[in-house]
């Protein structure tokens, strides 16, 4: 799976890595349909630094979650 290519799919996958990683218990509301793909490059920097951290600092928990919150459609 190649996710430097934007397509729903692949920030799908992205998005059900980062809120498993995080533990996100209310992450339902964030999919792969919320997500405005003119803005997938920064889905997948986010990505690739979630998936490169062991462990999170709650700050960095916070952090993480506002840069999803941009990255929606409005």
């Amino acid at each position: 799976m190649d996710l430097a290519q934007p397509t729903v799919a692949h920030a799908d996958h992205m998005l059900e890595k980062i809120k498993s990683r995080l533990r996100m218990a209310s992450g339902q509301a964030m999919t792969a349909s919320t997500i405005d793909l003119a803005k997938y490059d920064d889905l997948y920097a986010l990505y690739t630094w979630v998936m490169s951290k062991p462990d999170y600092s709650i700050m960095e928990v916070e952090a993480i979650v506002a840069e999803l919150g941009t990255l929606r459609k409005r």
